[in-house]
């Protein structure tokens, strides 16, 4: 330690020039005679981070990168690195290291600061820094982008609020039309798409080879105090996010009525169709209710085949009929705990299953019913989210 105070300060605008230097140019005695015991960092050459944040923006993962890295690097690709070597004040790999920095700069290339709150670098997005109107940051295609497909906005203006971004772009807008305007909806919240507590719905319509097609991205966060993000919703925020983007989609196409809408086992999903949609066919999905049922009675009671009916009344019986015969054993004293276990299963089955309308939405009445209206093969009726699944893990 010499005591040395020589440094020298860089202060950079927001578009990135620099608006000031400052700092003590000159070194103590001392530390002019000290020995230096390491070598300072050598920085990354910028056309390294330059390739690097092209293919970060294409979305390549940071395996690609690396790669990438390492052929340029051993063909001599990058600028400079073909002149003398050792007057090169460069590197050329990327190093674990660099992961941070490499993100900072794909940030602020965004214009994001992440020293803010991700609500106030959003807003700047839609409205701009100082209010309405364009913004240095992005580009002018990016920035009309982001605004075309952003189609409803609510930021947090005090504590308590829920902060509220629908996404829809011109494309999804045609998709959703084409293939979901008298056709079929799938409808599934997720998390965990970002570090804050940030729920995502998303919308998807099925295309001629059977391929999930986004239509409409639904965030919304959770309010400060929650204490589980994927619970923190209720039936009316789904039913404002539905009708919001019915608005949207009349505003456009005059109208937008899907046929038939398969959901998991979510209560307030399907409370929130059919507030939006009255005449909508409500389908839930086989997966989901199969899992349900496993998680009630551990062992499947073979031979019952409800998920294929499509009388109420035969549905019922083949229950009082199971019942029955459970009934029979357990008074010649047979069957035990399994034959106690699955009366017990049978009740709940009957009082929280077999409501009509519920039953009508995973069994095959609702099936049978939205492949009329649509015009198609009963097999062409979605009978699980998957597709929605499957892309949940893609944006994640």
């Amino acid at each position: 330690y010499t005591a040395c105070l020589a440094h020298i300060e860089i202060t950079e605008r927001d578009d990135g020039l620099v608006s000031r230097i400052v700092g003590i140019l000159g070194h103590n005695e001392d530390c002019k005679k000290a020995k230096m015991h390491r070598l300072p960092s050598i920085p990354v050459h910028p056309h390294v981070y330059e390739v690097a944040l092209d293919q970060l923006k294409k979305g390549s993962p940071i395996t690609a990168i690396q790669r990438l890295n390492i052929q340029m690097y051993e063909q001599e690709e990058y600028r400079g690195q073909k002149e003398d070597k050792l007057s090169h004040n460069w590197r050329y790999l990327i190093e674990v290291k660099d992961h941070c920095t490499l993100y900072r700069k794909l940030a602020a290339s965004y214009g994001l600061n992440i020293r803010r709150a991700p609500q106030y670098n959003l807003d700047n997005w839609i409205n701009g820094p100082e209010g309405p109107g364009p913004f240095d940051h992005l580009p002018s295609n990016v920035q009309k982008l982001i605004r075309e497909a952003i189609f409803h906005y609510e930021p947090i203006a005090k504590r308590g609020d829920i902060l509220k971004v629908y996404i829809s772009t011109p494309e999804m807008d045609e998709a959703a039309h084409k293939y979901v305007h008298n056709g079929q909806l799938l409808l599934d919240g997720t998390f965990g798409v970002a570090s804050s507590q940030i729920l995502l719905f998303i919308a998807m319509g099925i295309d001629e080879q059977r391929k999930g097609v986004p239509v409409a991205l639904f965030l919304f966060s959770a309010p400060p105090d929650a204490k589980a993000t994927h619970a923190n919703y209720d039936t009316s925020i789904l039913t404002e996010m539905l009708f919001s983007w019915l608005r949207h989609m009349i505003r456009k196409f005059a109208v937008f009525a899907p046929v038939a809408a398969i959901t998991d086992n979510d209560a307030r999903e399907r409370a929130a169709l059919l507030a939006v949609w009255p005449e909508i066919i409500l389908i839930l999905c086989k997966y989901h209710a199969h899992e349900r049922w496993i998680n009630s009675r551990k062992q499947k009671i073979k031979g019952l085949q409800l998920l294929d009916t499509i009388d109420y009344d035969i549905a019922l019986g083949y229950l009082h009929a199971e019942r029955l015969y459970l009934e029979n054993l357990q008074s010649q004293g047979l069957g035990g705990q399994a034959v106690n276990g699955g009366i017990k299963h049978i009740d709940y089955f009957i009082s929280n299953w077999m409501p009509t309308a519920l039953w009508k939405s995973w069994s095959l009445y609702n099936r049978t019913a939205a492949a009329n209206i649509l015009k198609i093969p009963v097999e062409g009726v979605l009978t699980t989210t998957n597709h929605l699944e499957s892309f949940n893990c893609v944006l994640k």
